[in-house]
């Protein structure tokens, strides 16, 4: 490929990927479009963050605050790591 899109675009970065989950690391709050599948499976194991799917299969990891953000996938669909869904920008979920 002459330029292959990066795993995640937006306001973090893929810093770890592993067979269960990824570590994203962001400067600051915001969405994240990360190259994964989307699962109902995706748990936020660490960092303050929401999740919801994304256009094409993808994910939206969307971060409140900055620093290091944990995905793993767990095997329950029961999870508070969901964002609200809104009209605008995904939010994230009150907890």
């Amino acid at each position: 490929m002459d330029d292959p899109a990066p795993i995640a675009t937006g306001a973090g970065s893929i810093t770890a990927v592993g067979g269960d989950g990824s570590t994203l690391t962001a400067t600051r709050p915001g969405p994240t479009l990360v190259r994964l599948r989307w699962s109902p499976y995706w748990q936020i194991d660490s960092g303050h963050a929401c999740l919801s799917p994304a256009r094409d299969g993808w994910t939206n990891v969307t971060i409140a605050t900055p620093g290091s953000v944990q995905v793993t996938a767990r095997l329950s669909v029961d999870s508070d790591n969901r964002c609200a869904k809104t009209h605008g920008p995904a939010t994230p979920a009150a907890t």
